[in-house]
């Protein structure tokens, strides 16, 4: 029996979860080959960044969504399969994420005397929300409707 996409039991719900995850992660390391310059993505050799604008004006957003929505995704997969579990997931790498772009802005710097590297976008902030949110969909998905035997989130 093949799971519906509606709901998937148990080990399937934390498969697909994780899959997802991993596509995202996969995607936003795309996302930095194809569209930054070569040196400027630090977890990447210069030799496999591209910098051919492939993604255009989302490409510098986008890693943040993907971010966010992975490891929520990867997280509530190995969480309890409840609301909660997952809300929280997608609320504490939502708050990361942001927290994160926050301390690139040159005010926190400024005043704290402590700051990240990187450059502060604001939609950054809008799009760690957005994949939080995203990733908090895709788990009710696949959550619910579950068969009775199988593990289901609560109302």
């Amino acid at each position: 029996m093949g799971c519906r996409i509606e709901g998937c039991p148990g080990k399937r719900r934390t498969t697909i979860l994780l899959a997802s995850g991993a596509v995202a992660l996969g995607l936003g390391v795309l996302v930095y080959a194809l569209d930054r310059a070569p040196g400027t993505a630090s977890f990447l050799p210069p030799a496999m960044t591209a910098g051919t604008g492939a993604f255009g004006p989302l490409a510098g957003s986008l890693p943040t969504f993907l971010h966010t929505m992975a490891f929520a995704l990867i997280t509530a997969a190995l969480l309890a399969p409840t609301r909660r579990a997952g809300l929280a997931a997608c609320a504490a790498w939502a708050t990361v994420n942001i927290a994160f772009e926050v301390s690139q802005h040159t005010a926190f710097g400024d005043v704290t005397g402590f700051g990240m590297h990187g450059t502060y976008d604001s939609f950054d902030l809008l799009a760690a929300v957005l994949g939080a949110g995203t990733a908090y969909l895709l788990i009710r998905v696949v959550s619910l409707r579950a068969p009775p035997d199988a593990e289901r989130l609560p109302a």
